[in-house]
């Protein structure tokens, strides 16, 4: 699933940076529905179909997914169910018949915003809007406002690490996905969007399956987590070398003065895998 907690990153970072409300966690979902109906075609390495219902403007989604992955000259069928809510994200394999259960990412984001003072919290906001972009682009990527509009909804795109992604604006729902990870290619785009009631029984988990407590991915999320919002809180206070990549290159101080990292300053190729391998693991994975 290591791809789709990516997407899930990629998104928070463009929503903290596009949000447009002052006086909400700009962390938390704002979709311009309250339940509905997602189909997705899925062509590349995985070839098929991702059915993702909605509920509570996207607090509550269920997503049903079935594929078969190419690799090797060998083909791999896979059927998913991943049930998220706003604690926890549940996942499931249903022909192996195993599930995992871990912290919902978004939670742990909001979480440490309001942890934060009042005054702490508007300087967020307002470094959300300044410096955002430098996490983005710090991961080798960019954020467009408006860049597209699918099924009706005006999406913003945000790239970084070899995805592409277009969310609904005002959230970190995917509407098109695109990846190419290592050689590995997929694109996956919304073709249908049906708002409207939707039945309790598709957030019903599979019966006979445990899903077992994922503790090293809370902890991981957990420090990605506290790290962003002290960076977005300090954005000069940090001399990891993680926060050194995300403010690497020109920025500018609130009074006006540029301040550049020197290039010696600046994190090695080295120091950055390391980072991207300790989030996402060793090689990105196919779902």
């Amino acid at each position: 699933m290591k791809l789709r907690h990516l997407v899930v990153c990629i998104s928070l970072l463009a929503l903290a940076v596009t949000a447009d409300a002052k006086d909400k966690n700009p962390f938390l979902q704002n979709l311009p529905f309250e339940s509905g109906k997602i189909q997705y075609a899925i062509s590349g390495m995985e070839e098929g179909t991702e059915i993702l219902y909605v509920r509570g403007y996207g607090e509550q989604t269920a997503t049903y997914r079935q594929t078969i992955t190419s690799m090797m000259g060998m083909k791999v069928e896979n059927k998913t169910l991943e049930i998220t809510d706003p604690e926890w994200v549940y996942s499931y394999d249903l022909n192996e018949e195993s599930g995992v259960k871990s912290v919902n990412p978004i939670r742990l984001m909001v979480e440490e915003y309001e942890k934060l003072s009042g005054a702490e919290q508007n300087t967020v906001q307002q470094n959300s809007e300044r410096f955002g972009m430098s996490v983005v682009n710090g991961l080798g990527g960019s954020v467009e406002q408006f860049a597209a509009r699918i099924l009706g909804y005006d999406c913003d795109k945000s790239s970084a690490m070899g995805v592409t992604v277009y969310s609904i604006r005002g959230s970190s729902l995917p509407l098109k996905t695109e990846s190419d990870l290592m050689g590995m290619k997929m694109d996956m785009v919304a073709t249908s969007l049906d708002k409207g009631r939707v039945d309790g029984k598709y957030f019903k988990h599979p019966a006979g399956i445990e899903a077992i407590y994922d503790k090293e991915s809370e902890m991981m999320a957990r420090h990605m987590a506290q790290q962003t919002i002290a960076w977005l809180k300090d954005p000069y206070g940090s001399s990891s070398p993680q926060m050194r990549m995300m403010q690497s290159g020109p920025t500018q101080h609130a009074g006006g003065r540029m301040h550049h990292v020197a290039e010696d300053e600046q994190p090695s190729m080295d120091e950055a895998m390391k980072l991207l391998k300790g989030m996402f693991g060793d090689q990105p994975q196919p779902e």
